[in-house]
C-alpha cells in the first residue's frame, strides 16, 4: 500500500473530519497534496490551517507552494 497517495488522502480526510479544529491535520493534508503536485489544493489546506491558528509552518508551506507555482511576487 506504499505510494498509494489517493488512499492516503482519503485517510487524511477521515482524520480532518474527526479533528477539524487541529491546524496540524490541515498542514499534513497540504503536505500530502504538495507531494502529488496539487499545489492549488495544498494552498487551500494551508489556508484552512491558518484560519484555525497562525502557525509559522503553514506560512512556510504556503511560500513553498507559491514558489512551485512560479508565483514569485506573492511568495
Amino acid at each position: 500500500m506504499l505510494e498509494d497517495t489517493s488512499l492516503a488522502f482519503m485517510d487524511f480526510q477521515k482524520v480532518i473530519l474527526n479533528n477539524p479544529d487541529d491546524p496540524m491535520v490541515h498542514i499534513h493534508a497540504g503536505n500530502l497534496l504538495m507531494l502529488t503536485g496539487s499545489y492549488v489544493d495544498a494552498l487551500k489546506a494551508f489556508a484552512n490551517a491558518l484560519q484555525i491558528k497562525d502557525i509559522s509552518m503553514a506560512h512556510y508551506q504556503v511560500i513553498k507552494c507559491k514558489l512551485l507555482l512560479e508565483d514569485m511576487e506573492s511568495a
